[in-house]
């Protein structure tokens, strides 16, 4: 029963400021995020925390700061990408919209179980 209130949340917040462009997850990314294990989810919320609090995004920094092997961070990357953080090297998501943007990608997740 929390999921609707979530989604409705969200729609209520980014309807208070309607001049604000609030990200949305592309369908691909939807599906991605419902599709990865709690593990996975987790370590891309953390990536799209620091990505978007940093307002860079390098796949070395990210590989660096998260620890990872190399071809776990070119998979975060794509991942990254696929739900509309970055495009190549750009940061989508403005800081401002970090919260609104997770509690979509959580509640996208939650509405896919």
């Amino acid at each position: 029963m929390a999921t609707p209130f979530i989604v409705d949340s969200v729609d209520a917040i980014a309807a208070l400021n309607p001049e604000s462009a609030f990200p949305q997850i592309p369908e691909e990314g939807v599906e991605l995020v419902a599709s990865v294990d709690s593990q996975e989810f987790d370590l891309l919320e953390r990536a799209i925390e620091l990505v978007v609090q940093s307002g860079v995004f390098s796949r070395v920094g990210l590989q660096a700061a998260l620890r990872l092997e190399n071809d776990a961070a070119d998979e975060l990357a794509h991942e990254l990408e696929t739900v509309g953080v970055i495009d190549h090297d750009e940061v989508l998501i403005e800081v401002h919209d970090l919260r609104l943007f997770l509690i979509d990608v959580m509640a996208s997740r939650r509405l896919a179980a």
